[in-house]
This record gives C-alpha cells, structure tokens and sequence, in this order.
C-alpha cells in the first residue's frame, strides 16, 4: 500500500475547489502568497500568454474560495493569520479590474488569546454571507456592498474543535465537522435566531465533507492505521440522506 497515496485520499480536500472565478480565473495560493492563472477560451488573443499575478505578504494563508454569482457579482475571500490575529479579506471581481485584481478589499478581523487557527471559508450557496471557521469558533459575515464592510453577524461555537463545514443546496442547513461529530445548525440571516446545533451525529473524524445534492451529504472519515488495511479506499466515505434526521422535529429541510 502506498502510504502517502493513502493519506492524500484520506486527509486532502479538493484544493481546486472554489478556486475558479469566471472572470479573473484560478486562484491557488502556496502558503503566503495568492496566485492567479488567467483561464480563456481558444480563440482569446489576449490570453495567449497568460500573466500570473500576485498578492504577496498578507500573512499565512489558511484558505481562498471564489463565491457563487451574487446579484451578478462574484466575490473571493482569503483568511490569513498574521501576529494581530485572523484576518479575512473579500475582493468584487470585475473585468475592468483584471489586471488589478486585488486592489480594494473589504476586511474583517478576528482576535482572540490564544490567537485563532482558521480551518477554512464556506460561501453562502444564496445569500452574500460567508462562513469562517475557526478551531474554536465559527463566524458568519455578511459581505454588505452597500456599506463596503464585511459585517459580523453571528458566531457558532461548541465543546469540541472545528475542522471543516459546508452548506446544503438551498443555504437552510449549515453542518459542523469535529474531531468525532457532525453538528447540523438551522441558518437564517436574522440575528436573533440561536446559534445551537439542533442535532448531532456521530461519526469519527471527518477530514472534508460536501453537500452531494439536496438530499444527501458526503463525509470522508479518517481511519486509524491500524483499520486501513480493512477496508478499500472507497468504503470509507460514507453518504447520509437528510431523512436520517427529519426525525427531530425542529431540522428544517425545505
């Protein structure tokens, strides 16, 4: 068994994901600095030669995600963490901006001692709302183009460590992933809602999971060593349809 195949599979998200933007293109980042590749069609003359720009020295990148199209607008976020604590930037893409694309953001800050680990972003897959975990804690801010701010709106927070989350299709339903559970949060953008888990599963340590469509969601658990050999890289994946949980009453699924 090839050990290191193993672990990618196992542990590894899709590092492409969330990283194609319509109008600027691929975005990748190396740790410290975020990349972007251009991507056109063939018949694109000014893209033969496509320019790699770059946005450096904005502290150690935890994650970069491109958001859906918003009224007509896409957005990307990066969550960095520097000495004053987790910073997460938001930039509008536009074509005219093109070859300056990271020119104004909006940021937000989190803070906190000891200094928060970030564990990565979700978009909101409707609303212009984006989704910050930390290990300890998870924020949602709302991306106001109105007022050029990112806004923080609410936070999550439980007695186990984040370590990734997701959405389902229509946004109603927000999932945790710790080292040993699934959380499953009812969403609303309205402020006064609470911020507890209506209902937990659990499962072991989920390395990524993925909303698969709007009925079933996709964990991939990571096994000890010891259980590898057991199992085939494909039975460690497991898909749950959200009617295992419709019955508590207070899951909404649209």
């Amino acid at each position: 068994m090839d050990v290191g195949c193993w672990l990618l599979k196992t542990t590894s998200a899709n590092l492409l994901k969330n990283c194609v933007n319509p109008v600027w293109g691929l975005l990748y980042s190396d740790g410290a600095s975020v990349f972007l590749l251009p991507i056109s069609s063939v018949d694109d003359q000014s893209y033969l030669l496509p320019k790699v720009l770059k946005l450096e020295n904005v502290g150690l990148i935890h994650d970069l995600s491109c958001s859906p199209c918003y009224q007509n607008c896409h957005y990307v976020a990066v969550i960095t963490s520097s000495e004053a604590g987790l910073k997460v930037s938001v930039w509008e893409t536009k074509e005219e901006e093109i070859n300056e694309p990271f020119k104004n953001s909006r940021d937000a800050y989190i803070c906190g001692i000891p200094l928060p680990q970030g564990q990565g972003l979700a978009w909101h897959p409707i609303n212009n709302v984006l989704c910050t975990v930390c290990q300890n804690e998870a924020f949602i801010f709302s991306n106001d183009s109105q007022t050029g701010a990112l806004e923080k709106i609410k936070s999550f927070s439980g007695a186990e460590r984040f370590t990734s989350c997701c959405w389902n299709y229509s946004g109603s339903l927000l999932i945790f992933a710790t080292h040993s559970k699934l959380l499953f949060y009812n969403f609303t953008c309205d402020t006064t809602d609470p911020c507890e888990p209506v209902f937990s599963f659990v499962i072991g340590k989920v390395c990524s999971l993925e909303t698969v469509d709007q009925t079933r969601l996709l964990c991939a658990i990571e096994l000890p060593l010891s259980d590898s050999f057991k199992f085939q890289v494909g039975k460690i994946f497991h898909i749950f349809f959200w009617s295992q949980f419709l019955m508590h009453r207070q899951l909404r699924i649209p």
